[in-house]
């Protein structure tokens, strides 16, 4: 996930310094449909040069990258990262809009999961999800053929922004001004 300052606003104030990044709220496990799908963290070199390669134009402070798997089979990515707070700002929609056209492409559904908007688009056999925390990004990537997308974002969006280590936002930071 390689986010550029470019295209983010900097709004009149800053936003708050950003959390540590927040893995305590990845569960280690899922059952999804009766599927028992592992969440284990990936610590490769090759995915930490990724999130270096942006270089300085970089939004990304902290990642952090788990692999969905079915027994052995590959079916999705979650990446958390924290937000540099002087390149970008959660709670402007203008940023999320923008880092969100550099992740979702075409047009992009908008759920509601308990009051969060999460935004999706499908590419190819994947679905990929995108939500926000206080200056935190999460995406989810799942393989539409080998796992449902829907139950496996509406559980593990509910599981992490349920957890005390999320960062909240206000829900109506969300809402649209008219």
């Amino acid at each position: 996930l390689g986010l550029s300052a470019t295209a983010c606003s900097r709004g009149a104030h800053q936003a708050a310094p950003p959390p540590h990044l927040p893995a305590a709220t990845v569960p280690p496990t899922l059952s999804v449909l009766g599927t028992n799908v592992v969440l284990k963290p990936n610590t490769s070199k090759k995915t930490a040069r990724a999130f270096r390669s942006v270089g300085a134009a970089s939004l990304v402070r902290e990642q952090g990258v788990w692999e969905l798997r079915k027994a052995d089979r590959l079916v999705g990515t979650l990446q958390l990262v924290t937000l540099d707070s002087k390149r970008s700002d959660t709670r402007n929609d203008r940023d999320r809009t923008s880092i969100r056209a550099q992740i979702l492409s075409g047009d992009a559904a908008q759920l509601d999961l308990d009051g969060l908007p999460v935004w999706s688009a499908k590419d190819g056999d994947r679905v990929l999800y995108v939500w926000y925390g206080r200056q935190v990004l999460a995406v989810l990537q799942v393989k539409s053929d080998d796992l449902d997308a829907d139950e496996t974002v509406t559980q593990l969006v509910t599981t992490i922004t349920d957890s005390a280590a999320w960062p909240r936002m206000p829900l109506d930071v969300f809402e649209e001004k008219i």
